[in-house]
């Protein structure tokens, strides 16, 4: 009985979708193609130029002006198995563990006063359990474009003590 009253109700629904009356739709007008006419651009005029350089740039070393040598240097270090963060302050030439790293500060420079602030540590950073190393410079105020990838520890630089 109840598949009867359902049957004649969804024919009684799509009956009444086919009974309206629907407006008379016109067809969508032919588009012709026609072709696009050829237009030819002026040529511009060509001038030769003397492709040597008016003077030559000057030999600056990098960095032998714009940054000056610092005492010490504060590092940021984490450990990433135990959220363990700890600040280490060292010189030039002195090293430390650090889980299994072992971190040696080369050189540390500090941008000068009248220049903006910034910080540049040299570091030598091993593995003693052959993971990834770092040997090269870290920026205080751009981490990630050198920052160490290591899958255990970050290290970061703080500033460096002029």
């Amino acid at each position: 009985m109840i598949r009867v009253a359902g049957v004649l109700s969804f024919g009684l629904i799509c009956g009444t979708a086919l009974a309206q009356n629907l407006p008379n739709v016109p067809p969508p007008p032919t588009v012709t193609v026609q072709p696009l006419p050829s237009v030819v651009a002026p040529r511009a005029p060509v001038s030769q130029f003397d492709a040597t350089p008016l003077q030559k740039a000057p030999q600056v070393a990098p960095g032998s002006s714009n940054w000056i040598s610092g005492s010490a240097a504060d590092l940021r270090l984490l450990d990433k198995v135990t959220a363990r963060v700890s600040g280490v302050v060292l010189k030039p030439g002195e090293s430390r563990d650090f889980g299994s790293l072992t971190i040696v500060m080369r050189s540390c420079l500090v941008r000068p006063k009248d220049q903006p602030a910034d910080s540049a540590v040299f570091l030598d950073v091993t593995d003693r359990h052959g993971g990834p190393g770092f040997h090269g410079w870290m920026l205080a105020s751009a981490p990630a474009l050198t920052m160490m990838e290591h899958p255990g520890y970050d290290i970061r630089v703080s500033l460096c003590n002029p």
